[in-house]
């Protein structure tokens, strides 16, 4: 294996062990609202995912006792889901009780993926491979900083296989509208 390639696949390794360390924030268990009724639970910022499908995954319900430890566990079903890119929670008190909303910025979904400067594979010989390697980047996929990784590397590795030891992909990542992106990788097969 060579030594880009096996860096690519450890940040790879080491960005979803920090995805999966690093939960979203969660304020300090407070008791300011210990005993207090839950009078409403909110979701906020779901686009494509049925407000009713996340509150599925909250235990917590209205007319419950408000409980950080509870409401911890909540924000971490929603978290594993995979679907967010940043989660929070908010509370806010009120006559008939406390407030709890879920506030979620949805993952953004792969729109378009591009190749540039690919010459001795074809489109589909790569879309191949990313399928065999169990890569999951494909269109109207969710966007994972790791799995776009993980698709340079199969790259890199194809173009190895098919006499090109030392070719180089580089990534990039385009907003564009509606909450999507387009991802290129640029490939440099023979560098000098």
């Amino acid at each position: 294996m060579r030594p880009g390639i096996i860096l690519v696949c450890l940040c790879a390794a080491i960005a979803s062990r920090a995805r999966a360390q690093n939960p979203p924030a969660w304020q300090q268990p407070s008791a300011r609202f210990d005993g207090q009724v839950i009078a409403a639970i909110e979701v906020r910022g779901a686009r494509r995912v049925p407000p009713d499908a996340l509150r599925a995954l909250i235990r917590a319900k209205k007319g419950d006792v408000y409980d950080d430890h509870g409401l911890h566990s909540d924000l971490m079903n929603l978290w594993n889901t995979g679907r967010f890119e940043d989660l929070r929670m908010e509370t806010e008190p009120t006559d008939g009780g406390v407030i709890v909303r879920f506030v979620v910025a949805e993952r953004r979904t792969v729109r378009s993926i591009q190749f540039e400067g690919i010459q001795s594979v074809t489109v589909e010989e790569i879309m191949d491979r990313f399928k065999e390697r169990h890569v999951g980047v494909a269109v109207e996929l969710l966007y994972y900083p790791t799995r776009v990784q993980q698709a340079a590397a199969a790259i890199q590795e194809y173009l190895a296989e098919r006499g090109h030891p030392f070719a180089t992909v580089a990534t990039e990542v385009h907003e564009i509208p509606s909450h999507s992106l387009e991802v290129v990788f640029e490939v440099t097969e023979d560098p000098q």
